[in-house]
């Protein structure tokens, strides 16, 4: 009936217990650009069938790989806003695992670095887990992807003094720059360097010096 004789994706909702993973997913972006009322059905519908087509990691997954291009990046918000609002379903492992395979994928999601920050809001004994999603993101060299990078540096912001590490791991470029950016980061990294000097490397320590001043008043 879908696909013959009507476009509105409404119709799909009483049967979404009855579809593969896989027509769920091609059909996410049209149910996702209902109404926002519309949309809660939907999430709820999913994460609550059963069987349902999609676990609560998979649907996380989902919203997240939706095409930009079908799927606005605010309708995508409040979908993945939503599956947030039902911590009885989208648990810690939950997020985790969600996390670890976003990381994964080539390019990031635009927003990844959002729902980083929603998690370790959320569920604050993350924020280790955290930390090596941070790493990984270094790896992958981030900041050539702006919106990414001012994720990265807000996740750090929120998660000082233990990011520290993190940060140290940057390139001097990109290291100065979230200096420059985040002056709760310049004045942690600074007390950190007057207890753990050694541990600062040598490629950051002129970066660092220009802040950490006799006369600076923190």
């Amino acid at each position: 009936v879908y696909e013959t004789r009507l476009s509105d994706a409404r119709l799909l909702i009483p049967i979404i217990p009855g579809l593969t993973k896989n027509e769920t997913i091609e059909h996410l972006p049209k149910l996702i650009e209902l109404p926002t009322a519309v949309v809660k059905t939907v999430i709820n519908r999913i994460l609550h069938s059963k069987p349902s087509p999609l676990s609560p990691s998979e649907l996380l997954i989902a919203l997240h790989l939706m095409d930009g291009k079908v799927v606005s990046l605010k309708k995508a918000v409040e979908a993945i806003q939503l599956c947030f609002e039902q911590p009885a379903v989208v648990k810690q492992d939950v997020l985790a695992k969600v996390l670890q395979q976003l990381v994964d994928t080539t390019p990031i999601p635009p927003l990844f670095l959002r729902t980083v920050i929603q998690t370790i809001t959320r569920c604050k004994q993350m924020v280790g887990y955290v930390m090596g999603i941070l790493k990984t993101l270094i790896v992958k060299q981030l900041w050539n992807d702006k919106r990414l990078w001012q994720g990265f540096i807000k996740c750090c912001k929120m998660t000082l003094p233990t990011s520290i590490p993190i940060l140290l791991q940057l390139p001097p470029p990109q290291f100065e720059e979230a200096l420059q950016k985040a002056p709760s980061i310049t004045e942690a990294v600074i007390n950190y360097h007057k207890k753990n000097k050694k541990l600062i490397p040598k490629s950051l320590q002129a970066a660092l010096q220009q802040y950490d001043k006799p006369d600076t008043q923190l």
